[in-house]
């Protein structure tokens, strides 16, 4: 008796290959490769694939928003010394802002991305 392949089977090609490229391209490999598909899973590619609410990127985007926070505090911090706190938290929001991040994002990676595990 046969039976028909598995259409999981055959995303998984496809994400673990497009991983691969992923890496290439920036040029490091991650060890668990599992954190990296998640954070690339977009939550109505995870609710549509039925992976449930922790089978998505948002925990791991939430981590990211509080180092990206961090990080970008620090530096405003050292770098505009005399500027007031509610000055600096303008320029860590438009700094941090999606068009912002999408500029850095072209800048560094100028290749469009393609996903299969966007919904």
């Amino acid at each position: 008796m046969r039976t028909a392949p598995c259409n999981h089977i055959k995303e998984n090609d496809v994400m673990n290959k497009k991983t691969e490229e992923l890496e290439e391209i920036i040029g490091y490999h991650f060890k668990n490769k599992h954190y990296l598909t998640q954070a690339l899973t977009h939550s109505s590619y995870a609710n549509e694939k039925k992976l449930g609410k922790l089978g998505c990127n948002e925990r791991l985007e939430f981590l990211g928003d509080a180092v990206l926070e961090l990080i970008s505090s620090d530096f405003l911090y050292a770098r505009f010394s005399k500027v007031p706190e509610g000055e600096l938290t303008k320029k860590r929001a438009s700094l941090v802002c999606e068009p912002s991040l999408c500029l850095l994002r072209q800048r560094v990676w100028p290749a469009p991305v393609s996903a299969p595990w966007k919904g």
